[in-house]
Formats: C-alpha cells, structure tokens, sequence
C-alpha cells in the first residue's frame, strides 16, 4: 500500500509541476506575441488578433511561431524523460495544456492588453530618441555631402562638359567652314 501512496503522491507533483510547466510555456509565448507586437506584425487591439497583411509578416511570425515550438517541444520531452523516467503519460501532456490555457485566458490576456499600450509608448520614445536624431543628422550629412560634391566634383565635371563643348563647337565651327565657300564678292557660292 506505501508503493501506491508514493505512486499516486509523485504523479500529483508531475501534474502540478506540468502545469506550472504550461504556466511557464504560455508566458514565454507571450513574450514571442509581444516582440510580434513591437515589430507591428500583429495588433491584439479590441480583443482580437489582427495581423499585418503581406508574405513577409507571415513568414516572420510563422518562423518565431516554429522556432518556439520546437524549443517548448524539445524542453518538454527533455522535463518528461527527468522526472517520469522518459515515460510519457497522457495527464501530463494535458496539464501542462491546461496550465498554457490557463495563462493564455487570464494573465495573457492582460499581458497584450498591456503590451499594446506599451508598444505605443516604445515606438514614440524609439521616435523621439533614435529616429528624429538619425534624420537630422541625415539631413546634415546629405548636406555636407553636396557641399562638398559642389566644392570638388560638381567644379570638376563642370570643367570637363566645358571642354567638351568647346571641343565640339570648334569641330562644328571647322565643318561649317569646309562646307561653305565664299566667292570673289564674299558671297556664299
């Protein structure tokens, strides 16, 4: 009878230590769904997922999407083989699910209400503090850089269509010559 209240004690600690696993795994997912956030990929504002149209936003929310699960996948096998001794049991798959809802219905909820809110704010300080700055000094730099094309390069190229042209309207000027002839009185013949 002790074998079985050890059995039965150790598979409740797997249950509750499973879902604290999917408490962990759905608030690690939040932090996937809040990068998508940062990045303008989705919006969760009204209390849906809307996501930005176009192949490339789908590929990168679709590329982090897997690379999550993969990791979730390789860290859950890894948890059961350490402490069911590599023996998967159908309880512990399904309260590690139930814990991912639950997080994912309670506290993720809150979490993207939050995270849009926040979003907005990071995206007006990366404006204000990194963005404004780099234009200016953009600006500066694309006006430095044509005062100093004007100063060398442009005087340069100028010179040279000068030459150019003069080249060409002596050659113009040579060609006239050979075509007219005047006569005796100056008149063209």
């Amino acid at each position: 009878m002790q074998y079985l209240e050890t059995f039965f004690e150790k598979q409740a600690q797997i249950v509750a230590t499973s879902f604290i696993l999917g408490l962990i795994f759905g608030a690690s997912y939040d932090i996937i769904r809040i990068n998508h956030i940062l990045c303008s990929l989705v919006s969760y504002r009204g209390g849906k997922r809307r996501m930005r149209r176009g192949i490339a936003p789908f590929l990168l929310v679709f590329f982090a999407d897997l690379c999550w699960m993969l990791l979730v996948g390789a860290v859950f096998s890894v948890w059961v083989y350490r402490v069911n001794d590599g023996a998967f049991r159908w309880f512990i798959a399904f309260s590690a699910v139930a814990g991912f809802a639950v997080w994912h219905a309670t506290l993720g909820r809150v979490a993207m209400l939050c995270a849009e809110a926040i979003a907005a704010f990071l995206r007006r300080v990366f404006a204000l503090l990194v963005v404004r700055p780099l234009r200016f000094l953009g600006r500066i730099l694309i006006g430095c850089a044509r005062t100093l094309w004007h100063l060398t390069g442009g005087r340069i190229l100028g010179a040279m269509k000068r030459q150019h042209a003069i080249r060409r309207t002596e050659r113009m000027r040579r060609a006239l010559r050979q075509d007219l002839s005047f006569g005796e009185r100056g008149e063209i013949s």
